[in-house]
């Protein structure tokens, strides 16, 4: 049945990342506005979503580990392409600008 569905290995990979990888990308960060200013909190807020995802979706870390993690993951190329690093930068730039005082 994989074959009907998936005519070949990439598209199975896509569809992972895409109906599982990008799920979870998507539920740590929908909660980070960008807003905040206060770098314990933000970091609170990004571990506390990242045990509840855990929780909630307990294949993610194995996987994460072994295929994205790791130099010869299948994922990881994948991953890379389609995740969006803005909010990657936008958190880090309100880390700094919490650090610094600036709001």
């Amino acid at each position: 049945m994989v074959h009907y569905y998936f005519k070949t290995r990439d598209q199975l990979l896509d569809a992972i990342v895409e109906e599982r990888i990008m799920r979870f990308d998507a539920f740590i960060w929908d909660s980070f506005t960008g807003s905040e200013v206060d770098p314990i909190s933000l970091i609170k807020g990004l571990v506390a979503q990242l045990i509840k995802a855990c929780e909630i979706m307990p294949w993610l870390p194995p996987l994460w580990i072994r295929e994205i993690i790791n130099e010869g993951g299948l994922l990881r190329e994948k991953l890379l392409q389609r995740i969006s690093i803005d909010r990657h930068k936008k958190f880090g730039e309100c880390i700094a600008a919490g650090q610094n005082g600036e709001k």
